[in-house]
Formats: C-alpha cells, structure tokens, sequence
C-alpha cells in the first residue's frame, strides 16, 4: 500500500507539469496544397509569429505553453498564395494551457475551434453583446451622420 501511494506522489509532480502546455491540433480536411501553419502571440505590444508548422495531408501540431490565457491567431500561408487582404486565411482565438482542437475543410477562417475555455467564454461572451452592439450601429448610423464640413445632420 505504501508503495503505491508512493508511486502516486512520484508522478503527480509529472501530471501537474503536464497541464502546463497548450498542444493545438490542427486538421484542414481538404487542404492538397503544400501550406503552413503559424501562431501569432501579441508580445511586447505587437503580434508575432511564435510557432510554425507544415500542414501534412491536412493535418498540423503546435506546442508550447503560456503563463495565462491570451489572444492568439492561428494562421495558413499556402505555398503561392498571396498574404494580404482577402486571400488571408486566419482566425482569432483564446489560446490557454490546454488541448485545442481546430477542425475545417479548406480554410482556417472558417474552422472550429474547441478545448479552450477562455475561447469558449469569450466567444460566449460576443453573442450576448451581439445585440446590444448592433443597436448602437444602427443608432450612429441613423443619429450620427455629419455633413462634408464635419458637423452633424
């Protein structure tokens, strides 16, 4: 008895560890083209590639770990493909100490990103405000306009 509790406490030290890593899972089912996989972390005051990865018959990996949850992008260059404005295939997400799962067919912006909870949360949190967002739109649409001289209607 003693030697198995013994042995429990010797690896508890590894479980512990082992919660303290992201591994981002990546799989793109219709993705032929020879591309790459890059995370964008913000770090001191701008956004930087941080990781990389070739996408192989579909599929990519990330580890790493980050002391506390934070903004991260998740993004695809294909090999040819320009990198600006609406070929662009990235998306936005909260990146954690945790198993993330991002699951689509040909393009990252539009997969699914599960296994963060502050992801889950904060992508929660937009729909409830969703509303309220759109009404203020709306609102300065309607009350805001201004004329060519810059003041109001």
């Amino acid at each position: 008895m003693k030697k198995t509790i013994f042995s429990i406490l010797m690896l508890l030290p590894f479980v512990v560890a082992a919660q303290k890593s992201y591994t981002i899972s990546g799989k793109l089912s219709a993705e032929k083209s020879p591309a790459k996989a890059y995370l964008v972390l913000l770090k001191d005051n701008a956004w930087k590639e941080v990781d990389s990865t070739d996408i192989k018959e579909g599929k990519f990996r990330l580890t790493g770990s980050v002391i506390e949850p934070q903004n991260a992008i998740i993004a695809v260059r294909r090999d040819g493909a320009p990198d600006a404005g609406a070929q662009r295939d990235s998306q936005g997400f909260f990146i954690e100490n945790s198993n993330i799962s991002i699951v689509g067919t040909d393009a990252v912006r539009d997969a699914i990103i599960t296994g963060s909870q502050s992801d889950r949360e904060n992508r929660e949190r937009e729909e409830m405000i969703k509303p309220v967002t759109a009404k203020i739109i709306r609102l300065q649409d309607e009350f805001g306009k201004k004329n060519a001289d810059g003041s109001f209607v």
